[in-house]
């Protein structure tokens, strides 16, 4: 597979399941389940995610529901919204962005196998609209 951008779901588009990738893919719109890659999640404006991700680099500006682990580094940039768990070693964080749950942040890095041992039920946190 080219390692370019490569947009996974557009706008209009719903999935739900696993997805694996390698490069640096766009999601646009919604998705449900677990996303694992060691390469870049873009997370764009009107996307929905709820679920489990594990990816090497975040950048958010959608909103993202459950357990994220950034094992390189996350960027969350207005106007994204997290509900739940966050694990990575880097964060930048822009003004206006929706923050509600744990931030976990290690000097050695985090391993993308790693899984809280009571992940963030994504259910419980649902946000309207």
């Amino acid at each position: 597979m080219n390692k370019g951008m490569h947009t996974v779901l557009g706008p209009e588009a719903r999935f739900e399941g696993s997805l694996d990738f390698e490069g640096d893919v766009r999601i646009d719109g919604f998705f449900r389940g677990d996303i694992v890659s060691r390469d870049r999640l873009v997370v764009g404006e009107g996307a929905r995610i709820e679920g489990t991700v594990r990816v090497g680099t975040l950048i958010l500006n959608g909103t993202i529901e459950g357990v994220v682990i950034a094992s390189q580094g996350a960027e969350l940039e207005s106007p994204g919204r997290l509900v739940g768990e966050l694990h990575t070693p880097a964060l930048q964080v822009a003004r206006g962005v929706i923050l509600d749950g744990t931030v976990h942040m290690t000097d050695g890095g985090v391993e993308l196998a790693v899984v809280p041992e009571e992940p963030v039920d994504a259910q419980s946190h649902l946000i309207s609209g």
